[in-house]
């Protein structure tokens, strides 16, 4: 064999292994499985979630009064639950959990103990995380004085006179003052209205109280009524011709 053909031999083995490495090389590296790593979103993920809250009254509740408190959890999905809290033990929530829907909206009611105390109160709604406060201040104002209206009617459905007892209670701006309990005496017996609280009816939201009291058989006379509530009292009397 000539130098020339050995030499060419050997360029041919040569080329031979190489190609060989080469084609095992890439083979190993089709082999190779690909990794893709993904991470799961959550749906809700999608959109921004907020939670609000709002009271319908947040400054000067009277105490013994009701606020309305709503709010909305943006994002929301079906069965989410939220709660609702007070910081307060005079402040108490009509509905402390809710299960949502995807509207995310909820609703209740907050309602201040008849106190003697003038407070700022937290309520907080929380879901999901999320968490959101809002306020109410409630005030007390002392009843000033009382006035009492009288008049004399007649009841076709139980055949009996009754003496309408009204008035308001006011503070010493000469405001009503609302959600009290009052407490009305008459100087002769009778039957009082329970359907309008009897001898203790509760002052409206702007002040005003009303009952009535249902007089037994008699001739004519005066009869008096005191008024009292919290300390302050008036008397008024009235003169009927008979029962």
């Amino acid at each position: 064999m000539t130098k020339e053909a050995y030499a060419d031999e050997r360029v041919s083995e040569v080329d031979s292994h190489a190609m060989s490495r080469r084609a095992v090389v890439g083979a190993a590296a089709w082999a190779v499985p690909a990794i893709i790593v993904t991470t799961a979103t959550p749906a809700s993920a999608a959109s921004t979630s907020a939670l609000t809250l709002t009271i319908s009254q947040v400054s000067d509740v009277p105490v013994g009064g009701t606020v309305q408190v709503t709010g909305k959890y943006q994002g929301a999905v079906r069965n989410q639950m939220l709660t609702l809290s007070s910081s307060d033990t005079n402040v108490t929530l009509a509905r402390k959990t809710f299960l949502l829907t995807t509207a995310g909206t909820f609703s209740t009611t907050a309602s201040v103990a008849r106190v003697k105390t003038s407070q700022t109160a937290s309520i907080t709604a929380l879901s999901n995380g999320l968490a959101t406060t809002a306020s109410l201040s409630y005030v007390f104002v002392p009843v000033a004085s009382i006035t009492v209206n009288l008049s004399r009617s007649f009841s076709g459905d139980t055949n009996q006179y009754y003496i309408n007892v009204s008035g308001t209670l006011k503070s010493a701006s000469g405001n009503g003052v609302p959600y009290r309990t009052v407490s009305v005496v008459a100087t002769e017996g009778g039957t009082w209205r329970d359907q309008l609280g009897g001898s203790t009816p509760d002052s409206s939201d702007r002040g005003s109280y009303t009952t009535q009291l249902f007089l037994n058989p008699g001739g004519a006379r005066t009869i008096t009524f005191t008024v009292s509530c919290e300390g302050v009292s008036t008397t008024a009397s009235i003169s009927i011709a008979g029962s």
